[in-house]
């Protein structure tokens, strides 16, 4: 009796095993595939905006957002003034900086707060709110105020008509401040695109 117990236990314990051992096996070839097919998308994605992700959305408004403030402008010169806290934003204020300036026809000016120039640490923090751009321009400046509603369906913003003066603007590096539209992005902490939010 016991010999027979203990055979069929040899055999519950190789079967169970065995078993464990094939379901293993499975799992592996499964994560291998998922492995494989990850990688392919990943590759994919390096080099292509892939359609259904929102950065496709947000990519294509931005730069129509910033044709239709050109278009507004009607061939007059402005300047647009980009300011981020250190080591925030990076991803979204190139971005920015970059597709603005290729539809826009503005020059662009990028303030990275830093510890060698204490005086650009003014315009990137005082009035800098958390989690959204500051959009400073004129109040009567309707192309600014176009683009401002375009942008607002895309990133958190808050209108402001404080503008810097004309010397603190050629001291940012804006060119001709009293002849070009100047639009000043003042980012906050954290920034993040709408479709972030939702």
């Amino acid at each position: 009796m016991t010999t027979l117990v203990l055979v069929s236990y040899a055999i519950s314990f190789v079967h169970t095993v065995y078993y464990d051992h094939q379901l293993l096996v499975s799992h592996r070839n499964l994560l291998f595939d998922k492995n494989a097919a990850l990688r392919r998308e990943l590759e994919i994605r390096k080099h292509n905006i892939v359609r259904t992700d929102p950065v496709f959305d947000n990519v294509g408004a931005l730069l129509m957002a910033f044709d239709i403030y050109r278009h507004s402008q009607n061939g007059k010169p402005c300047e647009i003034m980009l300011t981020s806290p250190r080591g925030e934003n990076d991803q979204i204020l190139s971005m920015v900086s970059e597709l603005s300036n290729s539809v826009s026809d503005c020059s662009t000016v990028s303030l990275m707060n830093s510890d060698s120039d204490p005086d650009i640490e003014k315009p990137t923090m005082n009035g800098m709110v958390p989690t959204k751009i500051v959009f400073h321009a004129e109040r009567d400046n309707k192309a600014a105020n176009r683009l401002f509603d375009s942008l607002a369906s895309l990133i958190q913003l808050q209108r402001s008509y404080d503008m810097p003066s004309a010397e603190d603007q050629k001291h940012y590096g804006v060119r001709n401040p009293s002849q070009e539209d100047l639009i000043w992005l003042q980012f906050g902490t954290n920034v993040q695109w709408n479709s972030q939010l939702r």
